[in-house]
């Protein structure tokens, strides 16, 4: 049996990592390292370097972006580990990183399309299996992100085929899935985690089926999350069968740099339904919460986002006003 020096158990007993040292004084470079690289003004992106050995010793790389689903185990070549330098080339990205492994920390320098850009490196946060175990599954929640403006928030937590913790975030008020949760740390009871994607933060308690909180994008807001599945419920709107008949169909607008798409119709239990579309920003089946026709002037409410419109319907064409959150712009709507 290996015998373990007095340090090594009190290391062990701490709790503490430190970095394998060969007999050269070169740290080991084994394992999962990750930091942010500052892509844009304002715009920060996780990446993650997954560096394991070969049978013959050889380092073999791949690159991770979790904040961007495309980028996933990008392989690297031209590794090279020597006297704590780190060299490796992406060549899927157009890109190089050469850093230096100090202290638990591997500082460097991610080149590409001619920019340098520091990135520093640490060990990424592990979560132990049964911290995993209590986070798993779906947690549903009410954010209000503005007056008049609810949304339905959802995390999902799974395992993934190395076990792994995968997690994302639904807003299915405005279609949006699968957004990328980042920097998940439960210590004790406290939740943390990052959604770099929309640069949002949630910090909660954890107790049972309960996640008990704040997100904080841009400002802080209460969140309490509950663990079940999200199911989705069938909004329906006040238009009678003679305000449908000329409603029925595709409206397409343009607000701003923007396309809106309105959608009306009867679902298969022949109840009235409408919906917002936002093809440029992937948004598909907002649900108009209210609705009415009177005359031929039309108003529609979208909870979701906090926006509403009224108009006057003239033939196939609707011209009217769009306020959300305070702000109003001129909408007209063709139908298609």
């Amino acid at each position: 049996m290996k015998r373990l020096s007095i340090g090594a158990v009190l290391v062990m007993a701490l709790g503490l990592m430190l970095p394998w040292r060969g007999a050269n004084g070169q740290q080991d470079v084994i394992g999962t390292w990750q930091g942010k690289l500052a892509a844009a003004p304002g715009t920060e992106l996780t990446i993650q370097f997954i560096i394991t050995r070969a049978a013959d010793g050889a380092l073999n790389i791949v690159l991770n972006s979790p904040d961007m689903g495309g980028v996933k185990n990008a392989p690297a070549s031209d590794v090279s580990f020597a006297n704590n330098a780190l060299k490796l080339t992406v060549a899927s990205l157009s890109g190089s990183y050469s850093g230096t492994l100090t202290n638990g920390a591997i500082t460097g320098q991610w080149l590409q399309q001619g920019q340098s850009l520091p990135l520093v490196l640490t060990p990424a946060p592990t979560l132990k299996d049964a911290d995993v175990d209590r986070l798993l599954g779906s947690w549903v929640g009410k954010l209000t992100a503005a007056p008049g403006a609810e949304l339905t928030i959802v995390f999902r937590f799974q395992r993934d085929a190395a076990g792994k913790l995968q997690a994302v975030l639904d807003s299915p008020d405005q279609a949006a899935r699968d957004i990328p949760i980042t920097d998940v740390v439960l210590t004790d009871d406290k939740l943390s985690f990052n959604v770099p994607a929309v640069r949002g933060k949630y910090t909660a308690t954890l107790s049972g089926d309960t996640m008990q909180g704040e997100w904080n994008q841009l400002q802080p807001m209460p969140l309490t999350m509950q663990r079940g599945e999200y199911q989705t419920p069938v909004v329906t709107v006040a238009l009678d069968a003679a305000a449908l008949a000329k409603l029925s169909g595709h409206w397409r607008g343009t607000l701003g740099p923007l396309t809106v798409v309105v959608r009306f119709l009867k679902n298969a239990d022949g109840q009235s339904q409408a919906f917002l579309d936002s093809p440029n920003q992937g948004a598909k089946d907002i649900p108009v919460t209210a609705a009415s026709l009177d005359g031929d002037t039309l108003k529609f409410e979208v909870k979701a986002i906090g926006g509403g419109f009224s108009g006057q319907l003239t033939g196939n064409t609707l011209s009217g006003t769009w306020t959300q959150l305070g702000q109003s712009n001129p909408l007209t709507l063709a139908k298609e």
